[in-house]
Parts: C-alpha cells; sequence; structure tokens
C-alpha cells in the first residue's frame, strides 16, 4: 500500500466535497429539465468535470484504505474493504454514461439519466454524511498518533 500524508489526504476530501456539493446541485437542476435534446447538452457540457470527480473519489478511496490500514484503524479499513468495490462499480457505470452520450439519441439519454441520478445522488448524500467524516477522522486519528 502507498503511504499517504494527512493533511494532504484532508485537503483531497475539501476538494471532493466542494466539488461534490457542486455536482449534486448541478445534476439535481437537471433532473426535471424537460427537453431530452437541452438535457442531453447539459450533460455533455457536463462530462469531464463528472468524469474527474469520479477518478478522484476512486482514488480517494485507495488512499483512505491505504491510511486506514497504515493506522491501523479497522473500523474504517473494514467499511472501505466492503465499499470501495461497490463504490468503483457504480463510478464505471456512471463513466460509461457519461461516455456513450454521443452515440444515443436525447430520449434515450434522458431516460437513462432520470434512472441514474437517483442513484448518483444517494452515493453523493452517503458520502457527504459517512465516507468524508469518517476519512477525515482517520487523518486525524494518523495525525495524533
Amino acid at each position: 500500500m502507498v503511504a499517504v500524508t494527512s493533511n494532504t489526504f484532508l485537503l483531497t476530501v475539501m476538494e471532493l466535497q466542494s466539488t461534490q456539493r457542486r455536482l449534486s446541485a448541478e445534476l439535481n437542476s437537471m433532473s426535471t429539465a424537460a427537453a431530452p435534446e437541452a438535457l442531453r447538452e447539459q450533460l455533455r457540457s457536463l462530462r469531464a468535470d463528472v468524469v474527474q470527480h469520479l477518478d478522484q473519489k476512486d482514488s480517494f478511496y485507495d488512499k483512505l484504505l491505504s491510511l486506514a490500514h497504515q493506522h491501523d484503524d479497522a473500523e474504517t479499513e473494514r467499511f472501505m474493504l466492503k465499499t470501495a468495490a461497490e463504490m468503483k462499480a457504480q463510478s464505471q457505470r456512471v463513466r460509461r454514461f457519461f461516455y456513450d452520450l454521443d452515440s444515443m439519441g436525447a430520449q434515450v439519454a434522458a431516460t437513462i439519466f432520470r434512472k441514474l441520478e437517483p442513484g448518483i445522488q444517494r452515493r453523493f448524500e452517503t458520502e457527504l454524511q459517512s465516507t468524508f467524516p469518517l476519512a477525515v477522522r482517520t487523518a486525524c486519528m494518523s495525525k495524533r498518533a
């Protein structure tokens, strides 16, 4: 496992939280967009930000697992072993949707997005309420060690 510094990790958590709140608000506002073509264009404009955020979060999960392991934080390590693969699988599904936007019709894109969006929002909410605070706790524990 790669060594992770607590200060850098805390900055990563803060950046992820900020980006996630912004993306959550933007995706939520799109979920009620009436015209499928307009929705698809909005999604295309957000594609790079969403994909980059998912890439950063996949890396974050690896770093949190490593940090928990470094500091014998068994609770966080168990949580991460249980959830990291699931989160990465969801990231992959969302990435695939955003990458495939150009090859699907606007109505299909709108239908798929409206099915994906609630799951994305649940994940964001869980991370904001549970995962990120757990990450901060783990990083702060390691500072005391």
